[in-house]
């Protein structure tokens, strides 16, 4: 109800957007519940929470519609091509929960011939995940930024994929984080990057492929 006033009071007041700014990521399902869309995730810790502050945002007109889609684009940016750096270590599951509320950003990312192959060779199973590491980034990032949801893959998914191929965590911790085991967190990123390849428009010909990452 206190929400709801301070939006109407913004729009008697013509505001374009209203916004909140947090340092406790716990809260965030909470505002995403009540519409409001994560549009900013800070570079640097706050001193007080120890966590890295988190802004959303509600578009109040048409003007700040407009406005708001960019600063989710350009997030959704950000987050896929800097996470290994600068957002490595949030907690994989906030990220993917940003991640999942951001619409599709126009940026074609494209792999070239060799990388295709290298990323087909895995899924048949003939090289290990770590030589198709980089295609793997590319498929994934063609196919996140291409969505404008990522309903295509399941809570826990979504969590390992982020953790393992946009933060570049090892398979080891990313397993912990998803609370698999390393085995099943390899089987399942195998049948992650299937589904990724699909949604990147990707074609490999895996007629008698090897499934032997997900025998026992």
């Amino acid at each position: 109800k206190l929400v709801q006033n301070i939006e109407a009071w913004a729009r008697e007041k013509g505001a374009d957007i209203i916004v909140a700014v947090f340092g406790r990521h716990d809260v965030l399902p909470f505002w995403i519940k009540l519409g409001y869309m994560p549009f900013y995730l800070s570079p640097r810790f706050n001193r007080y929470t120890g966590e890295k502050n988190i802004g959303v945002a509600k578009a109040l007109s048409l003007s700040g519609s407009t406005a708001l889609k960019e600063a989710l684009e350009q997030l959704k940016l950000r987050l896929v091509f800097s996470s290994h750096a600068l957002f490595r270590d949030v907690a994989a599951e906030k990220l993917a929960l940003i991640l999942r509320c951001l619409p599709q950003a126009r940026l074609q990312v494209n792999l070239d011939s060799g990388q295709v192959r290298r990323l087909c060779l895995y899924l048949k199973g003939e090289i290990n995940f770590e030589q198709a590491l980089d295609a793997a980034f590319l498929a994934s990032a063609k196919a996140i930024l291409g969505s404008n949801d990522l309903n295509w893959l399941g809570e826990k998914q979504l969590t390992l994929l982020t953790a393992r191929i946009i933060q570049g965590k090892t398979i080891e911790e990313a397993s912990e984080i998803c609370g698999l085991t390393v085995r099943e967190a390899e089987r399942e990123l195998y049948l992650i990057m299937k589904v990724v390849c699909e949604k990147a428009g990707i074609k490999c010909n895996l007629v008698g492929e090897s499934e032997k990452l997900l025998l026992d």
